[in-house]
């Protein structure tokens, strides 16, 4: 900013001739000076300025106000008056305040436009002999013959050659320095800015960015950098801004919500417009419960967004700069399944499906059929549970080892009193097989079975919970067994619940093979020799039993030559 001029009216003319300067005086006003030089005279006839008419146009050339400014009036300062080299020097002032003080509607309109344009003719009068030809005050001529354009004072007497050369510095002297620019741009973020203008000196401008959607705003840089999004200065020189905003950034605090003292949490910041930002999904576990997903409300049992859930760039606009978010558990839901023997006793089927939540109580049911043995009911966990017995899904859950699986399946197995049933019956094999090792222990099981009310159908082995048996099936050697041998099998059966029988059956072979006969001639005898005795052993059935006796007379009775 340059200091008002305090030099003389010379060096001034000297310096910028019949230019009009602008010297600031503050941030919001100044002084416009001109200087003017003529010839110095002491008598005759000369010209004299008594004061400044300002035209004031718009770009058009229409004007829109004429000021006037009497030397010596209460608008217009005679600042410095020097003679130099027989010149008169005259150096004049007046405020910007002042013109704008004075300006009518339109005029003022064109000023705040910033398409004013300001235009000094002289206001001059002829002296002749100290009698000047006219009178003015500051709205104007008030008398006698005042000339403001070049070409009247020109003509009003005949001046020499240089004077008239001279007087065209008096008229015509266009104000400059008075407006300026200011330019307003949009940088990344930004969706509109305002502000921009042109605009006389001294004037509060306020620039203004509006943010894009999603976006904060961040600095203007310019002349200087500011930080407000509204920012008002006064117009001191040519300038250019330029408005910048940041993507909004939104903290996320989670809250892990096991009670309304719990402050166990963790945070998470998410950036408007960045893809693949989920919401948080922790590790973090309640007995009896599952994390279902986030509430805006600490208190509330319904999730406003699940776990994972898309992080929207609407949803961080919506909740710029920070939300607090609450974790809702649900009670875990278990299904309780009861297996009681199906209608023929050899399998366990699904006889009732209850479904509970953790929190319930429940009563666990009565025998699945009419037998007065039912024992109750055991758990895959081994666990066991009485008819009748009222037991919390907290603790059911716990003994089967599922608290916090939800949608579990608990499966409880009717228990009985009775022992296992085997069926079996003794077994008949030709010897060939158990010479030849084909009796083998899993070959023999397929011939006996055992089934358990509780366990249904035991399979042949020994396993976990039951079993099914040869017990002595190690101490036989059936390979070394001859026709008509007998062996004792022992067939032994456990069910789950330690209820054992035992069951013993015979396995015969026999030997089955055909042996090739010797060829014999076979010779009847005539009949008159069976009185002795068809030459038979004395000791023979064929003589001594009846039947047999009787038998051989009839075959005899007849000779048959073979």
């Amino acid at each position: 900013m340059r200091a008002d001029y305090t030099g003389q009216a010379h060096e001034f003319y000297e310096k910028y001739g019949s230019e009009t300067v602008f010297f600031p005086t503050g941030k919001t006003d100044g002084k416009i000076y001109f200087a003017s030089r003529g010839a110095a005279a002491s008598s005759g006839t000369k010209y004299k300025t008594i004061g400044w008419k300002m035209v004031i146009s718009n770009t058009s050339g229409t004007v829109m106000q004429n000021l006037y400014f009497k030397l010596g009036g209460s608008y217009l300062t005679l600042s410095n008056s020097s003679r130099k080299d027989g010149y008169v020097y005259n150096l004049y002032s007046v405020k910007l305040s002042t013109i704008l003080s004075r300006l009518n509607q339109k005029a003022l309109e064109q000023f705040q436009k910033g398409s004013a344009i300001l235009r000094l003719n002289a206001c001059m009068v002829v002296s002749r002999n100290g009698v000047l030809s006219g009178s003015m005050t500051d709205s104007g001529p008030s008398g006698g013959q005042v000339y403001t354009t070049y070409a009247g004072i020109v003509s009003a007497a005949d001046w020499s050659s240089s004077s008239v050369e001279t007087l065209k510095s008096y008229f015509g002297k266009e104000v400059t320095g008075l407006f300026f620019k200011v330019k307003v741009g949009k940088g990344k973020g930004i969706d509109e800015v305002s502000g921009a203008g042109t605009y006389v000196y001294g004037t509060k401008v306020t620039i203004k960015a509006t943010c894009a959607t999603g976006y904060v705003f961040s600095k203007w840089t310019g002349p200087s950098t500011q930080t407000k999004q509204s920012y008002s200065f006064y117009v001191n020189q040519n300038c250019s801004w330029i408005a910048y905003a940041t993507p909004m950034k939104i903290t996320v605090t989670y809250y892990r919500n096991h009670s309304n003292t719990d402050t166990t949490r963790k945070a998470d910041t998410f950036v408007y417009a960045k893809t693949g930002q989920k919401l948080l999904a922790p590790s973090w576990t309640k007995t009896g419960y599952t994390l279902s997903g986030w509430a805006l409300e600490r208190d509330s049992n319904k999730a406003n967004y699940s776990l994972n859930a898309e992080v929207k760039s609407s949803w961080i606009v919506k909740y710029y700069e920070a939300v607090n978010l609450y974790a809702v558990w649900k009670p875990n839901t278990y299904t309780l399944r009861f297996f009681g023997p199906s209608k023929d006793g050899k399998t366990q089927v699904i006889c009732s499906t209850i479904k509970l939540v953790w929190g319930d109580t429940f009563v666990f049911p009565k025998s699945p059929g009419e037998q007065n043995d039912f024992a109750g009911w055991r758990c895959d966990s081994g666990k066991t549970y009485s008819a009748g017995t009222q037991e919390s899904v907290k603790n059911i859950a716990t003994g089967a080892g599922v608290a916090n699986t939800n949608q579990a399946v608990i499966d409880f197995y009717a228990l009985w009193d009775s022992k296992p049933l085997i069926e079996a019956e003794n077994l008949y094999f030709p010897l060939e097989d158990a010479q030849s090792g084909k009796l083998t222990e899993t070959y023999l099981a397929t011939y006996f079975r055992a089934t358990d009310k509780q366990d249904g159908v035991i399979s042949y082995g020994i396993h976990g919970t039951n079993r099914f048996v040869i017990e002595n099936y190690k101490q036989l050697n059936l390979k070394k067994m001859k026709d008509r041998d007998v062996a004792e099998l022992v067939l032994y059966a456990k069910d789950s619940d330690g209820n054992e029988v035992r069951k013993n059956i015979t396995l015969t072979v026999v030997d089955t093979a055909m042996e090739t006969p010797e060829k014999v001639t076979v010779r009847f005898v005539d009949g008159r020799f069976s009185q002795e005795d068809y030459y038979l052993p004395a000791d023979s059935k064929w003589l001594n039993h009846p039947d047999y006796r009787s038998l051989l007379e009839t075959a005899t009775k007849k000779e048959e030559i073979p």
